[in-house]
């Protein structure tokens, strides 16, 4: 399991790092459902990101213990990050073809004093349609059902 951090909050910080789990294991069912968590959190040399509390059905229980790296950041700061920049700036890099949907379900802010507003609203972050211009007109043509896909947000 790999996190890998790459994001700018503004035009004059850019952050970046990666941490690596020591286990791995390929997901074996189609259409599994992956759930986890990731947490951003000011921290006195950076912002700790963590990967944990994951679970799905091949996998089951994951990253239980945090899979964890920080961002060295001269003055870090989570001020100007909203749940939109997530949304514009979330990338499914590898075999994205093979993601049907990635969506953020909560967005949790904790504050200093302890104070906890949460977002529930759902948002898209990536979203898989096959292009029919991607399939030989002959496949389409035999499996039209396979290319018709229904995809709620």
């Amino acid at each position: 399991m790999t996190i890998d951090v790459s994001m700018a909050f503004t035009s004059n910080i850019w952050m970046s790092g990666s941490a690596d789990a020591d286990k791995s294991s390929n997901l074996k069912r189609n259409s599994d459902n992956l759930r986890y968590t990731v947490a951003m959190e000011k921290v006195s040399n950076g912002i700790k990101f963590q990967l944990l509390n994951g679970r799905s059905r091949t996998w089951g229980r994951f990253a239980q213990t945090p899979v964890s790296v920080v961002v060295n950041v001269e003055e870090p700061s989570l001020e100007e990050y909203s749940p939109e920049f997530s949304v514009a700036n979330t990338n499914v890099n590898l075999s994205a073809h093979r993601v049907e949907l990635l969506y953020l379900t909560a967005t949790r802010f904790r504050y200093s004093d302890d104070e906890t507003v949460t977002d529930n609203t759902d948002r898209v972050l990536h979203r898989y349609q096959l292009n029919v211009d991607d399939v030989p007109l002959a496949e389409y043509a035999l499996n039209p059902d396979d290319y018709n896909t229904d995809i709620t947000e």
